[in-house]
Order: C-alpha cells, then structure tokens, then sequence
C-alpha cells in the first residue's frame, strides 16, 4: 500500500507543524515535506502564499496607521489604492 500525499487543505495542526518546521528547516520545502504530509509543491506554495498574505497585511496596517494620524494627511492618499470600499 503506497502512501499517498492527497490532502490539499491545510489544517491548524498542519500550520503550526508548518511553522514549527520552518522554523527549524527555513526554506527547505524538501524536508518539510518529507516531515508532513504534504509534497514538495503544496509546501512551497503555501509558503508563498502565506508571504503574499503577509504583504497584505502590512499594507493594510500601514494604511490603518495612516488614517489615524492626523498628521499624516499625505499619506492618506497614498495608500488609498488599497481600500475597495464602494461608499466614500
């Protein structure tokens, strides 16, 4: 019976392993892969997305941050880019 690398979604406890084994590997999707279930590409992949996911939250904090300072008025329009609201 050949083990199969079949699950696509990532689970809580396959991203704290995840993040445990990055830690410890960095970016040696190889052996994380080989430490889950999960292959070398579902590995990388998530990994880059979860990155991506970061960039995003790091423009959306700094846009957050730049509404509440009032001194900072310019860089209202600067990050206004990022908002998709519909009413102004």
């Amino acid at each position: 019976m050949a083990l199969t690398k079949a699950t696509k979604r990532w689970t809580a406890e396959e991203d704290q392993l995840f993040s445990a084994l990055l830690d410890l590997y960095c970016r040696d999707f190889q052996a994380i892969s080989e430490q889950m279930n999960k292959s070398y590409n579902q590995v990388r992949s998530h990994y880059y997305n979860l990155e991506k996911k970061h960039q995003m939250q790091k423009l959306r904090t700094k846009y957050v941050e730049s509404q509440t300072d009032d001194s900072n008025k310019d860089k209202k329009d600067a990050y206004q880019f990022i908002v998709f609201d519909s009413v102004k």
